[in-house]
This record gives C-alpha cells, sequence and structure tokens, in this order.
C-alpha cells in the first residue's frame, strides 16, 4: 500500500477526491486529511506520506506555503507531490515548469489513473531540485524549468534555452551553453508549457527562442538562423507569423 495525505480546504473535494482513490487507486491508503497551511504541515510530519494530494489554494493561502515551510524548516521532502486545482494560468505554469503532476478540478476519474499510474511507474521520489525551481517560478518569477533525462534532473533558465527540435517522440533541446539534452517528452508538451513566453513553433519539429534567431530568409527555403549558427526551417504556413516576429523584435531593439 502507499499512504497518502490529502490537503485542500473544501470538504466537498477532499470526500470527493478520497471516494475516488478507494475506487479507482486501491493501493493508495489515505491516512490523514487537512484543510489548511497548519494542519496540512502537520499532517505531513505526522504521517510521513509517499503522497500528497495538494490543492493549490488553500482559502487565503496557497498549498506552496506547506513546501517552502517544510523547506525552511529543513523538513525532507521525499514525498511525491500531485497537485489538484481549479485552473490557476500562474500555478499550473509553475508545476509545468517544475515537472510535476497535477490533476484539475472537477478531477476526471481517467486522469486520477493515469496520474497515480505515471508514479506507481517511477516510484522514485521527486528531486530536492524540482521543488526549489516550483517555489521560485511561483514566488520570485525566476522562469527556470527542470528536465528530465537518463543522465538525471537539470535545471534550465528560460533564456539559456536555444531550440526545441522533435526527434519521433523524444525532443532535443539546445542550450546557450553548446550543450544539447534529449527528453522523452514529445515536442507539443514544450510547445504547451511555454506558450506565452519568448518561444515560437516555427515547423512541426521545431521550437525557438526568439531572443536567440540572427537571420530570417522567407524565400523558397525558408529558415532562420539562430546565435548558434543552427539554420532552423520554416514551414510554409509558418512564414507569416515569423515575419510579424521579427518586425517585432527589430521594432523592439529600436526603441531600446
Amino acid at each position: 500500500m502507499i499512504n497518502a495525505v490529502i490537503i485542500d480546504d473544501e470538504i466537498n473535494s477532499r470526500n470527493f477526491l478520497r471516494e475516488h482513490i478507494n475506487i479507482y487507486c486501491p493501493n493508495i491508503k489515505v491516512l490523514a486529511e487537512a484543510d489548511s497551511v497548519d494542519t496540512g504541515v502537520h499532517a505531513i510530519i505526522q504521517h510521513s506520506p509517499e503522497i500528497i494530494f495538494l490543492d493549490v489554494i488553500l482559502g487565503n493561502h496557497t498549498g506552496f506555503e506547506i513546501l517552502d515551510f517544510l523547506k525552511q524548516k529543513e523538513e525532507a521532502l521525499t514525498f511525491i507531490t500531485i497537485f489538484t486545482t481549479a485552473y490557476d494560468k500562474y500555478a499550473i505554469k509553475a508545476i509545468k515548469y517544475s515537472a510535476f503532476d497535477y490533476l484539475l478540478k472537477p478531477i476526471d476519474p481517467d486522469e486520477l489513473i493515469k496520474v497515480v499510474q505515471k508514479m506507481e511507474n517511477n516510484k522514485t521520489t521527486q528531486d530536492v531540485l524540482k521543488y526549489d525551481v516550483l517555489l521560485g517560478n511561483y514566488y520570485k518569477n525566476e522562469k527556470k524549468i527542470t528536465v528530465n533525462c537518463s543522465e538525471g534532473i537539470y535545471i534550465c533558465k528560460l533564456s539559456e534555452l536555444i531550440r526545441f527540435e522533435a526527434q519521433s517522440n523524444y525532443t532535443k533541446i539546445y542550450l546557450s551553453n553548446q550543450k544539447s539534452i534529449l527528453v522523452s517528452k514529445p515536442l507539443k508538451r514544450f510547445d504547451e508549457m511555454l506558450e506565452n513566453e519568448f518561444f515560437a513553433r516555427i515547423h512541426k519539429s521545431h521550437l525557438v527562442n526568439i531572443n536567440f534567431i540572427v537571420k530570417y530568409n522567407n524565400g523558397i527555403d525558408a529558415h532562420v538562423l539562430l546565435s548558434d549558427n543552427s539554420k532552423v526551417p520554416v514551414s510554409f504556413r509558418k512564414k507569416e507569423a515569423v515575419s510579424k516576429i521579427i518586425t517585432a523584435l527589430h521594432q523592439g531593439n529600436k526603441s531600446h
């Protein structure tokens, strides 16, 4: 059995989640429930759960405050965290950047099963570095992401990411220090994660950091040249969008 704690300020949400865990995830035993930052901290310290289902919003506080408090008290963050939240774009972006799992409310049983199965297939507890990135992104807006690969966990500033290239179901990430990382996630995941940041999907196989674009050739062989001397193709249907990006970049540089 996997021991768990549910932390949510809404009793109906706790009841719903507990009942669905009992039905769809019988190998998880809910040891305790909590409805606030204080009671959540107490439940974690008292029960040492392997997994916590943590609501992002707890009254006038956030679930992130529990993690921050435990870190400040140098408590071991050895549990796996699955966040539960109604849509909150800032919280979800921080969670995605940090490579944590989350469930949107109202929780879909299929999504619950999928997340729990993913956790079971990778039983190593989440690295404390992920919590550092999560809290930094949410409280300090540091704009970093954690990237899991066969070598371990990389922490990358968004400003260090030059481009992403799809390689079947994998993605190769190119960094400004001339290193590259191969990740077992499709390019679509990074495209969604970095939406509204300074990245553009200019081709079905390429996502680029527009700040690294040096030149744009919009001819028949449309492509951009990046500062690492890589030549990245631009698909026909993306040519107009890339032209607008280049124009905006040029106007922005002139204004500084």
